[in-house]
């Protein structure tokens, strides 16, 4: 599922290139085309949802670590899964909030571009919030795990 949010990620980058290119290129013949800026922005916020994602499988959102690298690595492995936890309610209501908007908006189209409903912008973040979700859990689930074969080994990793 990485590989395939990669890929549609990287399709949205092209695609939005594509479409400022071609902004571009019409105001050097001097005729509008307006529509073209509002999906180059909504097709931003597609790609923007779906790299993040991305960086929640890989892990690799920010961290402030300030804390994290002045306690020991027990405690540092405790405060890392409760804040990944802390992060669930978050993703949850944002996931939810997507999906309320997919909704209400399913039968409003964009302004500009009379052919795209505003409910397939929220379902592009109900989906990724999904995603978010969905590796957020295995990430704890990971960490979890991966600190009870620590705790079996001992201390120095000495059975």
């Amino acid at each position: 599922m990485k590989r395939t949010l990669e890929i549609l990620a990287g399709i949205l980058l092209f695609f939005m290139f594509l479409t400022t290119f071609f902004q571009v290129v019409a105001r050097t013949f001097l005729f509008s085309a307006v529509w073209s800026e509002e999906l180059a922005r909504l097709t931003y916020v597609w790609m923007v949802f779906l790299g993040a994602a991305v960086l929640v499988r890989d892990d690799g959102l920010i961290r402030v670590t300030v804390l994290v690298d002045r306690i020991g690595k027990g405690p540092a492995r405790i405060l890392r899964i409760l804040t990944d936890i802390a992060i669930l309610p978050f993703l949850a209501i944002i996931t939810w909030g997507a999906w309320t908007n997919t909704v209400l908006n399913w039968k409003t189209f964009a302004p500009t571009v009379d052919w795209l409903r505003m409910g397939y912008v929220y379902l592009v973040i109900f989906l990724a919030g999904l995603a978010m979700l969905w590796y957020q859990l295995a990430n704890i689930a990971e960490l979890v795990r991966a600190s009870f074969q620590r705790a079996a080994r001992g201390p120095e990793g000495w059975q």
